[in-house]
């Protein structure tokens, strides 16, 4: 008859308490959770790869501001309408006289 044995492994962990501003904290706790990770695990993260690394590197997807958002929708409006646009000019020439019309 054999004898069945579980083991549990389990990582002891410790608190870190810092200090940072209130608007850092908010952006970063909006960073980690567009990239679908709670904060601790985040920092857990960085912080091994600094100590196995020795170097710090932080990417996050683009996001565009509302107001940019708001003029390439108008850039993309005039494009479709033909409008606000500058015709094609091919020598220097011809950009000075387009300019001083």
């Amino acid at each position: 008859m054999g004898v069945n044995r579980i083991y549990f492994g389990y990582m002891a962990k410790t608190l870190l308490n810092i200090k940072i501003d209130p608007e850092t904290k908010r952006e970063v706790q909006d960073l980690a959770r567009d990239l679908g990770l709670p904060l601790s695990a985040l920092v857990n993260a960085q912080l091994k790869q600094l100590v196995r690394e020795r170097t710090i590197a932080f990417t996050a997807p683009f996001r565009m501001s509302r107001a940019l958002e708001r003029t390439l929708g108008m850039v993309e409006g005039d494009l479709k309408h033909g409008r606000n646009l500058s015709p094609i000019l091919m020598s220097s020439r011809e950009i000075d006289r387009y300019l001083d019309a």
